[in-house]
Parts: C-alpha cells; sequence; structure tokens
C-alpha cells in the first residue's frame, strides 16, 4: 500500500508541473515544498537517494520551463507593476547581490560557493514572477495543499518513516544513497504549512455561500483532518514548527475575521473542534506506535532552556566576530564565513546577516523585511475597505506564511539557502499583485462616476 501511495504523490507531483505550464501561480506553492517533497519522493523513486541534488535539479529545471515559457507566450513582466512593489524588489536584489559580492573578502571564498547561485536565480528571480491574481493563487495553494496531505498520507503508510531513538524524532530512513537519514526539519516545515493551510482551507468555508465541487461538511472534515496530520508531523519532528505553525494559524484567523473573531471562534469550537476530535479518532486508530513520540525530553523545559543556551552563543560568537574590527562592522567577514570560522552558521539569518555583511546587509534586510511587513498590511486594509474576501484571505495567508517564515529561519536557517529572499520575493509579488488589482478595481468603480458628473 505505501508504494501505491508514494507513486501516485510523485505522479500527481509531475502531473501538476505539466499543468502549472498553463497554470503558473501552481509552480509557487510546488517550489515552496522541495525540500520537505524531495524526501517523499525519494521514497517513491530510489534514483533520487542515490542521486542527492537530482531532484532539486528537476524541481528547479520545472520552474525554469514553467517561467520561460510564460514570459515568452504570456509577457506579464519580470518585475512588480506597483510602486511599493519595485521598491522593495530592488531593495531586495541590492541585498542579494551584496551578500553574494561579500564571497570575495569571505575566508571561505571558493568555487563551491558559487554552485548555489542559479538556485538563487531559479527560486528568487524566476518563481515569485510567476504570481496571479489572489484567486488564483488561492486555487494553487489548495491544488498544493491536497498533495501535502496525500504526501503525509505517504509517510503515515511508509515503514522508512518512523521514531529514530536516538533523537526522538519521526526520520526518513532510507535504503540506499549518500545519506542514511532525511532531514525531519524539511518534514516539519510541511506540517507546519499543513496546518497554515488547513486553517486558510476552514476560513474559505465561512466566507463562500457556495462551494463549487465538494460539500460544505466535506471541506470542513478535510481541513479538520490536515490539522490533524499537521500536528502530528511537526510535534514529532520538532518544536519550532510546532509551536511557530499554530500562532500563525491563530495570526491568520485574527487577520482575516477581524473584529468578527469572537463570532468565528464560537463556530470553530462548535464545529471544527468536534471535526478535528472525529478525524483525530479515526488517525491515531490506526497510526503504528513506531510513529508516535512520546511527550519525552524533547519537550521539557531543560531542554528547550538548553537549546536556546546553544544558540545564543553561536549568536554571541557572530556578533563578536562582526565587531572585532571597524571593516567586519561596516561590511562583514563575507558570506559563508560563519561556516567556516564557527564550524556551523549561527541559528538566526539576521545575527548571520549582521556577521557575515555588516551593518549595511543587516540594515538592507531588516528594512526590506519591514517594508515588506507594511507592504502586506496595506494591502489587506486596501481589501477589507473594497470588501474583496478572497484578497483579504490571500493577503493575510501570506502574511502569515512570511511570519512563520522570520521565526523559523531565525532558530534555525541559513543565508546560504534560499528561503530568506525566496519569500521576501513571494511575498512581494503576492501583495504586489493582489494591490494592483484592487487599485484597478477601485478606478474602475470611480471613473463612471466622474464622467456622470461631468456630463451633467
Amino acid at each position: 500500500m505505501s508504494s501505491a501511495v508514494l507513486a501516485g504523490f510523485f505522479l500527481s507531483l509531475v502531473i501538476m508541473f505539466v499543468f502549472a505550464i498553463r497554470f503558473p501561480a501552481l509552480a509557487i506553492p510546488l517550489g515552496i515544498m522541495t525540500y520537505a517533497y524531495k524526501q517523499i519522493a525519494s521514497l517513491a523513486v530510489p534514483t533520487f537517494q542515490t542521486r542527492g541534488p537530482l531532484f532539486n535539479y528537476m524541481m528547479a529545471a520545472m520552474i525554469a520551463v514553467i517561467y520561460l515559457y510564460n514570459i515568452i507566450v504570456r509577457n506579464p513582466g519580470v518585475n512588480c507593476w506597483t510602486k511599493s512593489g519595485k521598491t522593495l524588489q530592488v531593495l531586495t536584489w541590492a541585498f542579494l547581490g551584496f551578500f553574494w559580492i561579500s564571497i570575495m573578502w569571505s575566508p571561505y571564498y571558493g568555487a563551491d560557493s558559487w554552485r548555489f547561485l542559479p538556485y538563487f536565480l531559479v527560486y528568487f528571480a524566476m518563481l515569485p514572477s510567476l504570481t496571479e491574481s489572489p484567486e488564483l493563487m488561492l486555487r494553487a495553494y489548495i491544488a498544493v495543499w491536497a498533495l501535502t496531505l496525500l504526501a503525509t498520507l505517504g509517510l503515515m503508510v511508509s515503514p522508512a518513516f518512523h521514531l529514530s531513538p536516538d533523537i526522538g524524532r519521526l526520520v526518513v530512513h532510507f535504503q540506499v544513497g549518500q545519506y542514511d537519514e532525511g532531514n525531519p526539519l524539511a518534514i516539519a516545515d510541511m506540517g507546519a504549512y499543513l496546518i497554515i493551510l488547513s486553517t486558510c482551507i476552514l476560513l474559505m468555508q465561512t466566507t463562500q455561500r457556495e462551494n463549487r465541487g465538494l460539500p460544505k461538511t466535506l471541506w470542513l472534515l478535510a481541513g479538520a483532518t490536515g490539522l490533524v496530520m499537521g500536528l502530528w508531523l511537526t510535534f514529532n519532528t520538532s518544536r519550532g514548527e510546532t509551536f511557530t505553525g499554530i500562532a500563525c494559524a491563530c495570526v491568520l484567523v485574527s487577520l482575516v475575521k477581524g473584529r468578527d473573531l469572537a463570532q468565528y471562534a464560537k463556530w470553530m469550537v462548535y464545529q471544527v473542534a468536534f471535526l478535528a476530535a472525529l478525524s483525530a479518532i479515526v488517525f491515531f486508530s490506526i497510526l503504528p506506535k513506531n510513529k508516535i513520540a512520546e511527550l519525552s525530553w524533547r519537550y521539557s523545559a531543560s531542554s528547550m532552556a538548553e537549546a536556546s543556551n546553544d544558540r545564543m552563543g553561536l549568536s554571541a560568537k557572530t556578533i563578536e566576530m562582526a565587531l572585532s574590527s571597524p571593516r567586519n562592522l561596516l561590511v562583514g567577514i563575507g558570506a559563508r564565513g560563519c561556516e567556516k570560522r564557527l564550524g556551523i552558521y549561527p541559528h538566526n539569518h539576521f545575527v548571520q546577516a549582521f556577521g557575515e555583511t555588516g551593518i549595511i546587509g543587516f540594515g538592507m534586510l531588516c528594512l526590506a523585511c519591514l517594508l515588506a511587513f507594511r507592504f502586506g498590511f496595506r494591502t489587506l486594509a486596501l481589501a477589507r475597505q473594497q470588501a474583496q474576501q478572497p484578497t483579504v484571505i490571500f493577503a493575510a495567508l501570506m502574511l502569515s506564511l512570511f511570519i512563520y517564515q522570520l521565526i523559523v529561519l531565525s532558530k534555525k536557517g541559513s543565508l546560504t539557502f534560499v528561503d530568506t529572499v525566496m519569500w521576501l520575493g513571494i511575498a512581494t509579488f503576492g501583495f504586489d499583485r493582489a494591490q494592483f488589482m484592487l487599485e484597478r478595481a477601485r478606478d474602475a468603480q470611480t471613473s463612471p462616476a466622474l464622467d456622470g458628473s461631468e456630463r451633467g
């Protein structure tokens, strides 16, 4: 059964990418899931285990093909359309360019550093520009949410995904290949996305009077099941993703419902909680015991305090290196310098930006994040003003996912990975497209009124 489910997941993934050629918005959530889907696809296709980066190359190539087809055939442009979006895009590009230039004075200078550059070009330059209207983006996220449910089901029935007694986490254990175990944090990210997207599904059912396709009760049951599966994945793989995923789901609810939050909370208690409890009973009754971690030392106060102290120690050493000379304070020690000096990157990408790119890079990154938040909240306010509920949900979803990424990446991320700038790009283009369409709709409503007054 596990082989059939995993094969079905991989086949569905390929079909979605083919469909994304005509529906480019679908490539964005698929690209977000690259690192989590890699482990699950490796269980379905053992070739991905023996050749580590092959799946990454496949995903990047598919995104590049979709991007090129979209540019040649549809020609939507590669830049933002609003003034705020263009400013934020230029600032993020400036930070990314400075980060790569800093390789020149980094102690880790070498040809292997440049192998990361194609990923930045694909996941930051190409992927975010495939953003479409809020309605289409929500459909894309719903489609990938359904694929993620199938991926989670594949992990549930796969004997290769079981509890590791050494680290107390659920881990994918490979039979062949370069690595014996997968990265549990990538699976934890997938679980957190499942929590947030399932919450979005439930929110959409409170705002839509009509449902196309499945009845409303089935949508609610599917959303509640997604919550249960997401909580199971995150709880058994990472503390940080568990707490952050739940917190960002609550942020999503508060951003969408606003003043109606109390009324919605009552609706959630009576309907969603019942369906989630029903789903949990069925889910955990068929789940093998080796796929459930106990509330063990990982969730104890001493374990969490120890992990926090370790991260603070790495951050302190990074800041100390940055303050060691005026030159390091201004431009940093260079990209990947922390990895060379400390043996590991600091578990905080803002601290890493300060250590490796100095005040200049740190200032650009912080300013870009602040502008992204301002851009997002302005888009959300404009959507509420025009009573565009799909845009409200989409803007709130982007803000929630962006908040999740900043918190989680500040805990475990590295600037060498694409996540930081990728999410800045995705948030920028998402808010840009939504605000542009809102402004166009507002202008279309005011223009007839102006024409009528001029004629009178």
